[in-house]
């Protein structure tokens, strides 16, 4: 399985269907945005290897509270918050969490 691949895939998708919904800031791609966020994830777990600091909840949640105010629609941003949104199950990688709006 490519799990880099379909993270890919999904992370585009989900960005063109934000960006069809008016739900991406004025300047912001979906192609733009997505390569950011799978470049950045991609580079946390790479990082989380030898560094475990790297794919904490705590590293997460903060690129997020950057990323997500900067990409999404001005009417979005009340919404927004990054967090952990429950405790992760036993064997689950470090640093999976979810965004909810």
């Amino acid at each position: 399985v490519d799990v880099r691949g379909r993270w890919r895939t999904w992370v585009g998708q989900t960005l063109r269907e934000a960006e069809a919904e008016g739900g991406l800031a004025d300047g912001v791609s979906a192609a733009d945005a997505a390569l950011a966020v799978v470049a950045a994830t991609v580079g946390f777990e790479q990082l989380g290897v030898a560094d475990p600091a790297w794919t904490s909840e705590a590293t997460l949640v903060r690129f997020w509270d950057l990323m997500l105010p900067r990409m999404a629609a001005p009417a979005l941003a009340p919404r927004l918050r990054a967090r952990c949104t429950r405790p992760l199950p036993a064997g689950q990688p470090r640093g999976a969490f979810t965004v909810r709006l």
